[in-house]
């Protein structure tokens, strides 16, 4: 699936949320990095991004009903690995 060039990195809740069109489905396309399966669309980057809010509830209570961990955000997850290793 190509890509456009233009990628926009941000953050939702602390999580890295990257949001790309896709010309082959002619849409935006919102991913939370850090959430397998994280993916919203819509016609515009922020109906993209709204979506992907609604999806991010869903998708976290869907890995809680079924006993396994939310992922933390990407930086908060390398401060944890620093201070234990150290």
């Amino acid at each position: 699936m190509p890509w456009a060039d233009t990628r926009e990195t941000t953050k939702m809740d602390g999580y890295e949320v990257r949001v790309h069109y896709s010309a082959d489905d002619e849409c935006y396309v919102a991913e939370i990095v850090e959430f397998v399966g994280g993916v919203a669309d819509g016609p515009t980057p922020e109906e993209a991004l709204t979506n992907l809010r609604e999806l991010k509830e869903v998708w976290m209570r869907a890995v809680v009903e079924n006993g396994y961990a939310i992922p933390p955000p990407r930086h908060v997850a390398v401060r944890l690995r620093q201070l234990t290793v150290a």
